[in-house]
């Protein structure tokens, strides 16, 4: 089923509005040290302090209460947002293994892009702060770009303008 338009409220200009960073870990996160170490990587990679998601209704099958904290996100504008796009490209895609590129279908029918990574050793910001020893545990990010277009075909051209690799 297709997606209804929405208007978008900000510049005209074509571009990246925003970048949405989420790593959802579930019930892990009501472990304390667990909360503070993904949230200085995410610290780490982005540059600002994330903020704590929580879950908005109860799943049985996955131990989940509602309000429960299940997950990091941070949301990047302007120069945090720039630089970032600019390290995924030249930096981060480079280092995925076997990358074949991004997968054009990952629209959601008003020009924005979601797509997951599938842990956070590709940073290197990472490497350098902590020791092999302490990243045996790999969370999956979801990074949402969230452009200006209209509809998918515009926000394709927009994100192929900005350097982004599609398959």
């Amino acid at each position: 089923m297709p997606q209804p338009k929405r208007k978008k409220q900000w510049s005209t200009k074509p571009g990246l509005h925003k970048i949405i960073i989420n790593c959802s870990i579930g019930e892990e996160m009501s472990n304390p040290n667990i909360s503070k170490r993904l949230n200085n990587q995410i610290r780490l990679i982005t540059g600002q302090i994330s903020s704590m998601t929580r879950a908005k209704k109860a799943i049985a099958n996955f131990k989940v209460r509602k309000g429960m904290p299940i997950g990091q996100k941070s949301t990047l504008r302007d120069e945090k947002m720039e630089s970032f796009v600019q390290k995924l490209v030249h930096l981060v895609f480079p280092r995925v293994r076997d990358f074949q590129g991004l997968p054009s279908s990952s629209f959601d029918g008003c020009g924005n892009y979601s797509f997951g990574l599938p842990d956070q050793s590709v940073f290197a910001e990472l490497e350098s702060e902590y020791k092999a020893s302490e990243l045996n545990s790999t969370y999956g990010f979801t990074i949402t770009l969230v452009t200006t277009a209209e509809n998918d075909d515009d926000g394709l051209l927009i994100l192929k303008n900005y350097g982004f690799p599609f398959a």
